[in-house]
């Protein structure tokens, strides 16, 4: 009872510290100190990192993929590793990647999910709880959905309602009995690694419909899951989206967010907790500007779902910007996007934005030290902090590396891994 009315006591903190955020004045961060690298297992190339922020004890969790299954290390809130990096599936024949994770502050615990596509057997959506202090929680994967020859699900994502104390599982799944149907899934999670319910149908058509993302807004206490989908009368994707109740359900009907005679893909979303009629939401995406050659835009959207007049136009150059990502800091109520620009064979960094809960640039587009990164991933952390993590391959290196950098307006040089 004690822990439930301190987590109560917390909650009510944070509200009076975003509305003290939205009092003062924004102010613009930088790259804090240097990239760093992330230790990680051997003579394996690491993909595909997914980061969380844990209040409680100010850490992050930074989770990944590689041939032997999935991978996470804990950093504390100047980057530096917390115990050495554990495994959290894997085994002889692993074959778990996209992981995503999202931390619960009601059970000091995250969630990781992942895509299990075995070389024999059938494809399947799981997940295992992770304690604060990088305990697995689970001796068995939670399986979700697939293990059958009728489906394919794919590229799983994961927020928490902490409203709702639940969980909430998105994925795309291809039905293969004919007529095919592409659909994507909501499945709603206890903390105590149970399904809540019958997974919902987000949108099903007979188009393609993949690479799902879900953000959590607390003050409306719906979540935003967005996708891309191909639309078949102009030959191009789209980009899609749909808010859930924080308890479960579908809210609304589907909201069109981002179409052009150009393909719009790779969607990702976050929330900051404003009022719910205002921007609530911020999704971005990478748009096929010219044939070949995509740019990083995004889209603002209220508490109900309407969409905002005008594009953010966040990256346009004549290379090719990609695999957008994007959190946002409820402290300090600003986003940060982050991105690949690849403007040569072997020159091809991370790239990082700023933006005000308005919308507003703050400062210009930072670059962070990259050979051929990919797969940028954040999380908020304190007041305005950020983590960034990529993937990369070094000149002259045998296998991939993990980079790190911490991102913000601390006025002191963190103490980052060596």
């Amino acid at each position: 009872m004690l822990k439930h009315l301190s987590k109560i006591t917390v909650n009510i903190g944070l509200f009076l510290l975003y509305a003290l955020a939205l009092a003062l004045p924004v102010a613009a961060g930088s790259p804090l100190g240097k990239p760093f690298i992330l230790p990680t297992p051997e003579f394996m190339d690491p993909y595909h990192p997914a980061a969380a922020y844990n209040p409680d004890r100010r850490e992050y969790l930074v989770a990944w993929h590689n041939s032997a299954g999935i991978y996470a290390i804990r950093l504390d809130q100047a980057g530096r590793t917390i115990d050495s990096y554990f495994s959290i599936v894997g085994g002889e024949d692993a074959s778990q990647r996209f992981p995503d994770v999202t931390y619960n502050n009601q059970h000091e615990q995250y969630l990781v999910v992942w895509e299990n596509k075995p070389e024999d057997g059938y494809p399947s959506i799981r997940a295992r709880r992770v304690s604060a202090e990088g305990l697995v929680l689970d001796l068995n994967d939670i399986v979700l959905t697939g293990d059958s020859s009728l489906v394919t699900p794919a590229k799983p994502a994961v927020a928490y309602s902490a409203t709702s104390d639940r969980y909430m599982v998105v994925w795309s799944e291809i039905w293969h009995p004919s007529p095919m149907q592409y659909t994507i899934y909501a499945q709603m999670m206890t903390a105590e690694g149970a399904k809540d319910g019958l997974a919902v149908k987000v949108s099903e058509g007979t188009t393609h419909r993949r690479n799902p993302d879900i953000a959590f807004n607390c003050c409306a206490n719906r979540h935003l899951v967005v996708w891309e989908q191909y639309n078949g009368v102009t030959s191009h994707y789209e980009i899609k989206g749909r808010q859930i109740n924080g308890a479960g359900g579908t809210y609304g009907s589907e909201i069109p967010i981002a179409g052009t005679s150009m393909d719009t893909r790779q969607p990702a979303v976050a929330s900051l907790p404003t009022t719910p009629s205002s921007m609530a939401f911020f999704v971005v995406f990478q748009l096929e500007y010219q044939a070949g050659n995509y740019d990083i835009f995004g889209k603002f959207l209220e508490g109900d779902g309407t969409v905002m007049a005008g594009d953010i136009e966040i990256a346009r150059s004549n290379n090719s910007e990609t695999a957008p990502a994007v959190t946002g800091s409820d402290g300090a109520q600003e986003y940060l996007v982050v991105w690949r620009e690849k403007s040569g064979e072997m020159d091809q960094p991370i790239r990082a934005r700023q933006y005000t809960s308005l919308g507003e640039s703050l400062g210009g587009v930072y670059t962070l030290a990259a050979s051929a990164a990919d797969n940028p991933a954040a999380a908020a952390g304190p007041l305005g902090d950020f983590l960034i993590s990529w993937e990369d391959l070094p000149a002259e290196a045998s296998y991939g590396v993990l980079f790190g950098s911490l991102f913000g307006t601390r006025n002191y040089a963190p103490l980052i891994n060596k």
